[in-house]
Parts: structure tokens; sequence; C-alpha cells
């Protein structure tokens, strides 16, 4: 449960003085429903957890330190201790003692079953970081509680009747302090049932990416010290997901577990009993964030779990029936209530699974949003924050019949429980759901003696019960002392002649005057007592009627002592996370002086505020018997404050509390996108851009938004954080404030204020089609077809060249536009028209990207002309140009940048005569170079609109194709085999696009969309068991898309058996050398995911994901002698299965020989030959042949040129690499120039540069999340050839210029591997391209010396 402890109000000075009280808000106490009260069976607990009723009348309260007492029944008011557990239970937050429960035959098994946070790792000895006896823990900082986290266990035992404790399992990984272990309870079948959340942060979304090591509970799929990055992390909160893949340990957290509670395994009949995992074997449901408390229906085996939500949500959950073969999974983290989670929808593949239906979610029986009452009226708090807390049926025959089977609830935030009476079949229907009880703190509800529920209250230290009478009803007490405080000897008169009896029956009197609990010390409403002894005594008075009925009221009398007075001198009132907070503190006895430090005790209390002005409460730690002391601040969302409260107490018992409130230092954060309203995610806040938040300076949090957003009919993909960083980080509040805006690009979809658009992508013919649909098309007179900004475009000559476009009411824009062009000019001087909407006389608007020495837009109107002059554009390079104009004002951008603006007043004068690109009739002012990339609006577009359509080039031809028709669906073990009628479409299909849901009645969108194909038919694999529906819709070349197809639906049987695999080459016990041909035959039913080849267990090159499966393996990469190849296929579901091993000799002579090698000496063509035999021949774009240091070369022009390798094996080094070429370079200048470069998908696996953008060769390589370097000392000299060599063995980059190492650096680990291609002379990541010659290229997968490289040098490649 996520740490809610709450304290109603806190007594500061104790005694006959002013009472002195700090409260939050606290709603008044309401009446119970007619005929109920309320009793308080026991007092003075140490924050209580649990309790548990045996037959034999004694009661277990499990306390949250780990001190279990029993009391002997319920009059019984000094309980012994049963056991002592505070050395191995980790008390700070949400860990402690957590459940407790007896065997369903105690006493005559006396056995008591526990549930706890255990002080230690996974196996390890307590404590690993709590003091021993200690009653609350702390962690130190570093690691600190809420930064990288105390890693903890959890553990069930079974103590004997000696308290003994005997271990059934230890599991359950806590990384936070939160969401820790939970409830414990046997079912009606005998066996125990187990809760546990998933261990994550509150703070942020966790998907493992903390902890010092990083990934500490070795979450897969990277070891401890790992990173987890998106979208395959593992860890964190989605721990709770972790049984979607069993082919790795599962662990237990965010599950319920089945076990036998004589040797804690699994269950018989428990879903996955089969499985060769332990752990898999004991769950029965997953996908739970805290499932804190649960019950069982009585008379069924159904459980109701209550699941502590995040921001929005409290969930009870139903597990129907926990044996029914299936696990009920609902969905945590990335479903909270029955909507997506907006703190972890950022593409996680764990949580696309469930959005897209392959991993089936169980909706919660019943949410209540943190906003809303659960009850209209109910008094509950709701401000405050929310806390499901407790889960009781109840089953007896002493409340009204309505009250039979209803499920009682409760929440420790809200300070509430409430009722929900059985409906249809006795499940409890959330339509009758009422109001029982507030002004509590429940965190157990029992069901005891007689039947009555009890609660736990863990702020007043007590359990209480509700007991019913339909007649008679308990007295109410009352009682006075006079005086309540005074000198040796004291004597007090006592009176509670002011009690009432509801029927005004006599009422009788029983006294405690020395506050032992014992009620024998007099009888009367009024009685006096002289008081010899200094102490301080609750004296109580128990009021009865009649039948038995009864109430207590207490009062404190201090004989012969005052409270003492306490002092906090320190610290400072304002921190930030991690600041480390000094404390000291005095008190002063009136009677014994100053006291000791052993009389002190210091309680660190965080106050967590849902709004401003409504807080709970949640105790991090106390010092108990010290004077002064440390502790680190933590980290938490704001708003939120801590206090320090000090507590004396005298000889006597006489208690005194002081208390300081300190004040976090806070920074605002604005978060953006561009364009506006698209939604991003900071840790539990998600919602439409632009918004603010407040956070506490040094909080982590967490920063993401969906790489696929949809905003009215436009697709948005996610292009980059302003700031930097990946789609999905971790950020930290800084102390200032700051704004973090995400880019994103407009993909598809139509924008009604455009009324032309050109994309220049038609490649032939004489129209230039208009791509909106709405039929501008235009006639191209002498311009040229030519490569594009983004793919063509149309050269003009400058001299008469344009194209024409005719009028239409739709071109004569009036009040408002936006102009929009790529252009490349190849002349900068006089007119150069761009787009001019003509008029006979003049124009109408236009735009010119000369005028001449500057760009230019104008137009006309009744005033005269409006104009906007900005700066000249450069000659031979792409610019990016628009104007806006909206109503009043003019504004020029280049680049997306606005560079100029001018007043103007309309509206535009309009004309039917033609709109033309790239020249005009009027003054023959013509346009020379190259335009790509035309849009015209009727509208100004905002200039984060102007930012993203600079990247986003135009598409579409506004004619969607037919939706398909006939879709049919077949089920099979995890597949589904769907095939349909083809769409036809004006100018062609494309393909299209599956969509698959996991209710009937759904709409495709990015989010459900699982596969593309160009055929008409596909088998959707990897499926668990269970009924899918589908639609599929038809795409156009032009990104237009169909409506959806009919609806088919199939049922599918889960797939539990593993692929089978061989490896067909090499033979057994063959002798291999050089590069050896690798394959492998595998099939599955439901289709293989892919095949990874091992060599000695160890994995070689990536995964094969399509078959046929096969691996270029460098013999040489091991010593020669006996090796083993196996290989390991496996499923969409996770099932996997290794091959046998195949036996083989390597017998190498002579140094392994370079993957690749390129000598250039084709001659002619397109094609790049590989020529060491390994086939990794490379595609020729633009270079031309040329001659080179030996023999041929390429000649690359710096701007598209480039050689394309596809991704094999061979390429994707690791441990070892270097890096030949011959270069010669035409220019020497500030540019990135691409030699050689292995791309990832936003980055490089290596490259090597000839220039770095300053004047300097350099080499690049990717470590895990971080790229490495080495730089050159000098430039690389213009029109000379030169030989460039780079080396990397795990823990030195080397840098050899012409033979010669001139610079190194430091880097340890493995290179990162993709499937991305290898360029030569550019690469598509940045745009790097190299200009000049270039000439014997080597690929090495190993470390040459520098007497190897040298030879390399002066021998071509053969």
């Amino acid at each position: 449960m996520r740490p809610k402890w709450k304290p109603l109000a806190i007594t500061l000075v104790c005694g006959l003085a002013p009472l002195v009280v700090i409260s939050t808000a606290a709603p008044q106490a309401s009446a119970l429903p007619a005929g109920f009260t309320e009793q308080t069976i026991f007092r003075n607990l140490e924050q209580p957890m649990s309790v548990d009723f045996s037959e034999d009348g004694r009661v277990f309260v499990a306390e949250k330190s780990g001190v279990i007492k029993v009391f002997d029944g319920l009059g019984d008011a000094t309980p012994s201790v049963f056991a002592d557990m505070r050395t191995k239970v980790y008390n700070e937050l949400d860990r402690g003692m957590m459940g407790l429960a007896l065997s369903p035959s105690f006493p005559n098994d006396p056995s008591v079953y526990v549930l706890y946070a255990h002080d230690a790792a996974i196996g390890a000895t307590a404590p690993r970081w709590g003091t021993p006896n200690a009653t609350s823990d702390s962690c130190p900082n570093p690691p600190g509680a809420t930064g990288d986290g105390c890693v903890i266990s959890g553990r069930l035992s079974r103590l004997d009747a000696s308290g003994a404790e005997h271990v059934l399992i230890e599991d359950w990984c806590q990384q936070f302090p939160s969401h820790s272990v939970g409830d414990l309870k046997f079912g009606p079948d005998g066996y125990l049932y187990a809760s546990a959340g998933d261990g994550a942060s509150f703070n942020w979304a966790d998907y493992g990416q903390a902890g010092s090591p990083k990934n500490p509970c070795g979450d897969p799929p990277v070891p401890v010290g790992g990173t987890q990055t998106a979208p395959t992390a593992e860890g964190g909160a989605l721990r709770s997901q972790d049984y979607q893949t069993m082919s790795d340990p599962m662990g237990l957290d965010g599950t319920v577990i089945r076990i036998d509670p004589t040797t804690g395994q699994g269950a018989p009949g428990n879903p996955m009993i089969s499985s060769p995992d332990a752990n898999a074997r004991r769950v029965v449901a997953a996908g739970l964030r805290n499932p804190f408390r649960f019950a069982f229906r009585p008379g069924t085996s159904e459980i109701y779990a209550g699941d502590v939500g995040w921001g929005t949500w409290e969930e009870i959950n139903r597990i129907t029936n926990p044996i029914d073969g299936s696990i009920d999974n609902f969905g945590w983290p990335c479903m909270e209530g029955n909507q997506r989670s907006g703190g972890y929808n950022f593409g996680l593949t764990m949580c696309e699974r469930i959005y897209s239906g392959a991993v089936p979610n169980t909706p919660p029986h019943y949410t209540y949003n943190h906003g809303d009452a659960v009850v209209p009226g109910d008094g509950c708090e709701t401000a405050t924050g929310s806390a499901v807390s407790g889960a009781a049926f109840y089953n007896g025959n002493s409340y009204p019949a309505q009250y039979k089977g209803a499920l009682f609830f409760a929440d420790y935030s809200r300070r509430c429980i409430w009722t929900m009476f059985p409906g249809a079949g006795g499940v409890p229907d959330p339509a009758t759901r009422i109001a029982f009880k507030n002004n509590a703190f429940p965190v157990d509800l029992k069901i005891g003696p007689n039947g009555d529920l009890f609660y736990v209250d863990i702020a007043a230290g007590e359990v209480r019960r509700f007991r019913y009478n339909s007649g008679n009803q308990p007295p109410v007490a009352a009682i006075t002392a006079s005086p309540a405080q005074g000198n040796l000897p004291l004597t007090v008169s006592f009176n509670a002649s002011a009690s009432n009896d509801p029927e005004g029956a006599t009422l009788s009197y029983a006294w405690d005057l020395d506050g032992d609990g014992n009620f024998n010390d007099g009888t009367g409403a009024t009685i006096s007592r002289t008081y010899t002894t200094a102490k301080v005594y609750n004296v109580s008075v128990r009021v009865s009627d009649p039948a038995g009925l009864s109430d207590v009221a207490s009062k404190r009398v201090f004989a012969g002592t005052t409270p003492p007075n306490v002092t906090i001198n320190t610290p400072v009132t304002s921190w930030a996370v991690g600041d480390t907070v000094n404390f000291s503190g005095t008190a002063v006895d009136p009677e014994e002086g100053a006291l000791p430090a052993s009389a002190l005790n210091w309680q660190v209390v965080l106050h967590h505020c849902p709004t401003i002005d409504n807080c709970h409460q949640h105790q991090l730690t106390s010092f108990p018997g010290v004077a002064s002391g440390s502790f680190p601040a933590p980290d938490h969302e704001y708003p939120a404050y801590l206090e320090l409260r000090l507590t004396a107490a005298d000889r006597t018992g006489a208690v005194t509390t002081a208390s300081k409130r300190l004040d976090p230092r806070v920074s605002t954060l604005t978060i953006e996108t561009n364009p506006s309203g698209l939604t991003a995610s900071v840790s539990g806040k998600s919602g439409p851009a632009p918004f603010t938040l407040q956070g506490i300076q040094g909080s982590r949090l967490s920063l993401s938004a969906a790489q696929t957003q949809v905003a009215g009919a436009d697709t948005y993909e996610f292009q980059n954080w302003a700031h930097g960083g990946p789609r999905v980080q971790d950020i930290f509040v800084g102390t200032t404030d700051t704004t973090y805006r995400a880019d994103f690009a407009r993909v598809s979809g139509g924008d009604p204020s455009l009324v032309a658009a050109y994309s220049f992508d038609d490649g032939a013919g004489s129209a230039l089609i208009d791509r909106t649909g709405k039929g501008h098309n235009g006639v191209i007179s002498g311009a040229a077809w030519a490569a594009g900004h983004t793919g063509g475009a149309l050269s003009f000559d400058g001299v008469d060249d344009l194209v024409t476009i005719a009028d239409a009411p739709d071109l004569r824009l009036t009040n408002a536009m936006t102009l929009e062009a790529w252009v490349r000019p190849s002349a900068v001087t006089d007119w150069r028209t761009v787009i001019l909407k003509e008029r006979p006389d003049n124009l109408s608007y236009g735009l010119y990207s000369s005028g001449p020495g500057y760009s230019s837009s104008w137009f006309t109107s009744s005033g005269g002309d409006r104009f906007v002059n900005g700066p000249a554009l450069p000659a031979n390079a792409w610019s990016h140009l628009t104007v806006t104009y909206d109503g009043t004002t003019l504004r020029l951008y280049v680049n997306g940048e606005q560079v100029a603006t001018a007043p103007a007043a309309g509206p535009m004068t309009t004309s039917t005569s033609p709109l033309r690109l790239g020249g005009n009739l009027l003054w023959n002012e013509y346009f020379a170079g190259q335009m790509d990339d035309v849009r015209v609006y009727n509208r100004a577009l905002s200039a984060a609109e102007v930012l993203a359509n600079k990247d986003v080039p135009v598409a579409g031809d506004g004619v969607p194709p037919t939706a398909p028709v006939g879709l049919t669906a077949t089920g099979g073990v995890g597949t589904v085999a769907l095939s349909w009628a083809a769409s036809t479409d004006n100018v062609g299909v494309s393909g299209y696009d599956v969509h698959r849901f996991a209710n009937p009645v759904s709409v495709p969108s990015p989010a459900n969309k699982v596969a593309t194909v160009t055929t008409t038919n596909f088998t959707d694999t990897g499926l668990a068991a269970g009924t899918y529906y589908y639609r599929v819709v038809a795409r156009d070349t032009s990104g237009n898309s169909s409506a959806a197809s009919n609806q088919a639906s199939a049922a599918v049987t889960g797939d539990s058996t593993p692929p089978t695999v061989s490896v067909t080459a090499p033979a057994n016990g063959a002798t291999v050398a050089g590069t050896v041909n690798v394959t492998a035959n595998a099939s599955d039913a439901g289709g293989v995911a892919g095949v990874q080849f091992r060599v000695d267990g160890v994995n070689v090159g990536v995964e094969d994901t399509a078959a046929p499966y096969t691996l270029s393996w460098n013999s040489g990469s091991v010593g020669n002698g006996p090796h083993q190849i196996t290989a390991v296929a496996r499923d969409a579901v996770g099932n996997s299965a290794t091959s046998a091993a195949v036996s083989v000799t390597v017998n190498n002579v002579g140094p392994p020989p370079p993957v690749a090698a390129y000598n250039f000496n084709e001659g002619s063509g397109s094609v790049l030959n590989d020529r060491t035999g390994n086939g990794h021949h490379g595609t020729i774009a633009g270079a031309s042949w040329g001659a080179g240091n030996t023999g041929g070369a390429l000649s690359f022009d710096g701007v598209n040129d480039l050689v394309t390798i596809e991704d094999s094996n061979l390429l994707d080094l690791t441990n070892g690499m270097t890096l030949e070429a011959w270069v010669r370079p035409s220019s020497v200048g500030a540019a990135w120039r691409t030699v050689l470069l292995k791309e990832r998908p936003d980055g490089l696996s290596y490259g090597l540069y000839s220039d770095n953008a300053g004047s300097r060769p350099s080499a690049w390589l990717r470590v895990g999340a971080d790229d490495r370097f080495v730089d050159g000392t000098a430039a690389v000299p213009a029109n000379t050839w030169t030989h460039l060599a780079v080396t990397y063995d795990a823990t030195t980059i080397r840098l050899y210029v012409n033979g010669v190492q001139v610079a190194t650096a430091p880097s340890a680990e493995s290179m990162t591997v993709s499937g991305n291609p290898l360029r030569i002379g550019g690469n598509l990541i940045w745009g790097e391209y190299f200009s000049g010659l270039i000439d014997d290229v080597r690929v090495y997968n190993r470390t040459l010396s520098a007497a190897e490289i040298a030879s390399d040098r002066t021998t071509p490649v053969s």
C-alpha cells in the first residue's frame, strides 16, 4: 500500500496547561446506521496492522514493527508478547509486519502465519539496513529510501507455539518503501493465500531505471547493474506483469498466490501448477499495484481484493475462481481502473500486449475516482487522498438480514468504511453501496466473535468492534476529574453522573482509579481517590445498563507531576530532495530539571497533500533516545511537507510533544507539446499540453509521451524533446522553473484549412497532383523532375519554367493565409517567384525566394501592396520558406524560425486568375533551382505548426481506398488466421493495417494495430487463450485510410508447447575455419518468433527473426579446438527450446580476415562487392566511379550520396573492432563527414568520420546508454589521400592516421548491436555525408595491432 499512515491529531502538551493540537481537516463523525454501536476492544497498541481471532477466545494482533501480541480474550487489557520479530522486520513507510493468519484448526494446530517486509535481500540475513530490536527503521542516503532505494525482500513464515519461525517463502524483491507485501488469509479450501504489491516507486513511472546498482532486483531482460529501457523493460512496476515472460524466472511482486501452508509450494489446481518455475506454480492473479487487503465471499472461492491506486482510481478486483486454469491479470501498471495508466502509456512492450488484447486484462469489479465520493454525502474526505485498506464479508446472524453476504470495504486516507450489499447470485452490487462509518483510520477488517465486524485503527492504536442491537442501545459514558493536576498528596473527585442511557434506564458504574485496566476500584456515579505517588494515571469508568451493554470514558490525572517543556532548536525550515536535515532539541521538566537524551523520542512525518490544504501523513522514521541527529530529505510528489516531532517523557509518564514544520523548496515545470494539445505525461499526471505542475527540487520524475497520437483527423509521431534525451526519460526538478517541450510531426490526416498541397513525388508527366484531393492540379511547363528535399522535386530553369494551377474559389484567400515551400535556389539575384496568385495587373498574394537579395512575401488589398522582407536564402542549399497572415500581421519564417514581421491590413484582393508556382506571367519573375512540398492554407498557422510542417513531407491524394470486405477469422493454438477481399483505390493500395481487440465493440487506432501487410491474409501469432476480435483497414500510397472492414472473431487455444529446433549446418564433428555458415530449422504451431545461435552457450550475433535461420560466424572469434553450437528458438508467447549441440573443431591458420572488405575496383554499376566472400555487398546511391588510391574509388557529393550494406550478424561488432579506409576529401570545413557508420534506430553502433565538424578525424561507438569517441589532433587534408583507422578492444579506442596512432580514449564494455544497415559515405540518422573519394575499406571484428594496420595501409584490398 502506498504509505498513507496518518494520525488524526497529535497532542503537543499534556496536562492542565492549554491543550495544543495539530491536525489536518477532519470530517465530522456521522452516526452509524440505526441500531449499530461501536466499541473499543483493545487500546494502547503501537501501530497495529492486523488482527485474528482464535476459537479458544484468544486474539492475536500484529504491530507494524514486528511485535505480535496476544490477548486472552476480548476483556483482557494486558496482552503478552507472542513473538518479537523487530530485528527481521523492516518497518519504514509501507514496509513492516503486514499480514497475520491463524491456522484454521487453531489451537489444535498452533501455527501462526505471518507476512512481512524482511530486512534483507532475498536469501540473505537480517538486518541489512535497520537496527536490531528497533521499533522503527530508516534507509541511509545513499541509497536513499525514495532515491535508489534500500532493497529488501518479502517473507511468508509459519510461527510455531513457541514463536519460532519456519520460513515458507522468501521472494518479493522490494526496491522502494511502497507497495510492499500485503494480506494473508486461509481460503475455504484450506490453502493459504497471500497478496503483495509491486515494490516500485510511487513517485515516478518506475520501469526499473533507478538503483545503485541499477536494476538491483535483476529484473529481465538485463542483469543486476544493467539499464532497463523502454520498450523492453520488465522492472519496477512491470514486475506485476512478470507472468507474461515465462522464459525467465518469475517473481511474486504484484500477485496473489495460493500455497500449501505446510510446504509453501503452489497448491494443486493453480493455473500454472505444471510449470517448472516454483513461483509460477503459486500464482493465481497478477497485474496488481498494491492488493493490501482481500476477502473471500462466503460459500464460494471468490476473492475480492482492494488494490491501492496511483493517481486516479481505487479498485476492488474480483478473482472469480482461482483454480479456473487462467491467471486473472488486472493490468497494472498498464491499466488503472478501466483506463490506460497515463504514466506508463509510452509504448512498453508488456503494456502494448495488454492494449492490443494479446494478453487478456480482467477489469475491476468496482472502482472509485480519487476525486469522487464513494457514496454521495458520505462525509468522507476526498481531498486527503485515497487508499483502499480493508475488505470483509459479513455472514453472521446478529446484524439485520440485508447485511448477510454484504462486503464491507475501507479506505484509510478517506477515513471511512462502506457497505456493498449482495446482488444477483450473491455478488456484491456496486449500485447498493452505503456509508457505514467515518472518521476512522482502518487498516484491517475482520469478522470476529459473535460474527461481528472488527477493525484495526492504526492511528488510534486500537481494535474496535461494531455491534447491532435492534432495541436496547448502550449507554454513553462521561467523566470529570477535579482537580486533574496538583502536588502530592492529591485528592481527586470523579463524577460520572453526566452519563446517560438512551432508554433512560438506571446505570451502574465500575471504576479503574489506578490505571491498571481492571474496573475494581469502586462503584457509584461519584468517587474520590487520594494519590500519594507521583505518576500520570489513566482513570476510567465503565457505565452499564441493566441489559449489560456498556461504555467507557477516561481521564488522565497528573499527580505530583507537570509535563516537561520541550524545545526544538534546529533544523532550518526548507529542504530539497537528498538534503541532510540536522535536528537537535532539549526538554526541561519542572520537577526533574533537564531530561536526558534517553527521555526524548523524535519522529519524522511526511505530510502528503493531494491538494495544497488537505493532507494525510506518512511516518518516515523515528529516532528514540537521542538529543540530536540527521536524516536525508525524501523524494515525494508535491504538495508535501515534513514535520519534525520531539516527544519528551519524565519519570512519572508526563509527556509533551513539540512540532516543527519543514517546507520544501519547489520549482514549476511547464509541459508543452508542439503542436499544442497533444498528450504528455509526468509521473502520474497525464493530459493535453500545455500544463504545469510543481515539484520538490531534486525530485525524480518520469517524463514521457506516446509515440503515436491522434488529434482530430491527424496522426502525429513523436520526434524529440526540445531539451534532448529519449522519448521516455527521468528528469530531476531543478532549482529554477523549467519548460519541457515534446515535438511531433504530422504523418497523416487532413486539415480543412489546407486548400492545396503538392508533394512533387509524381516523378513523371506534365501534371503536378494536388494531394489534398481537392483537384487543384497543376500543369507543368518546362520544369523537369528531380530529386527533392524528400522524395521528388521540380527543377526550374529561371527563364520560363512554371506550373499553372487554375483558379478556384478556395484559392481566393481573403483574411488569412499560410504559404509554405521547400526551395533550393541556384540563383539568389533578381525576383524569384515561389508561389503567386495573379490578378490581371498585379498579384493577390505571393511568396518569393529572393527580391532581389532578400526573401519576401506580398499581398494586395484596397489599401495597396503589403509586404514583409526577410534575409537572403543561401544558394544551392535547401531552405523551408513560410509566410503567414492573420488579418493584422505578416510573419516570415525561414527553416521554422520567425525572421521578420510587418503590420498589414486586409482583406486581400481576390481574382479569378491562376495560381503559379516557380514563375509568373505578370512580370516574368522565374525561380531557378529545385522546389518541393508546397502548401497553401486559408488560415495563419502558429509558429509551432510551421515548425512541425517543416519536417513533415506533403502526403496523400485525398481519395481513400474502399473498405476491405469479407473478413474471416479462424482460431488455432496460439494463432488466428485472417483473410479478406482486396480493396481498390484510384492510385493504388499500398497495404492493410490489421487491428486486434479484446472487446467486440472497438474502433481501430494506432494502439490496437498489430500488423501491416501487403497481402489479403495474415496469421496473428503468440496469442494467449481467449476470444479475439479483428478489423482491417486499407491504405493507399498517399497514406489515405479506408473505412474499417467488417468485424471477425475467433477463439484461441493457449499455446504451452515450445518450438522444435535443430542445427542443420555445420555437420556434427566437422572441422571449420574462417567464416562458417551456421543454419537451423525451427517450427512451432503458433509460429517461431526468433532463433538465437550460441557458441559454447554464449549468444553470437543477433536473434534471427525470419526463416531461413542463418548465422555467418567468424570462427576466428574463438580459439582453435573443440566448440559446441546450439540454437535457441522461441515462440511469440515466450515458450522456448534449445537444440541438441553440434560439436565442431575450429582450426584457423593465421590471423582472422576482415568480415567485410571493399577494393572499389568495379568501375561501373550500382553494386559495391564485398571481397571477403561473406556477401556483404553494398548498394550505391548517387556516388560515381573514379580513380582511387590504388585502382578505383567512389566519389561522393557530400549531399546525399552513400553506399548501403544490409545488416548481418558478422557486422554486429561487440568486444573487438577495426575500421579502415583510404579517403581523399574534396574540402575541409565545419561539417560531419561520414566515412563508415553502422546505424541504430536513433544513433550509431560504430562509426568513422573524416571530419567531426571541428576539422578533426573522429571515431565513435555506442556502449550501453553512452556514446564513446576519440578525436584526432589535426585535420585530414583536402585533395590528398589519407589512411584512417580505428580500433577498439573493450578497454581503449585508438585512432590511426597514415598508420600512426594519434589519439586514444578509454572505454569499457561491449558495443551495442543493432539490425540497421552499415553505410559508407553517409548516414540517414543525421544526414552527414562525405565529400570526395573513398577507397579500400575494411571492417574487422577484432582489434588489429599497430603493425597490422601499417601493413594494411600498404596492401590494397584484393
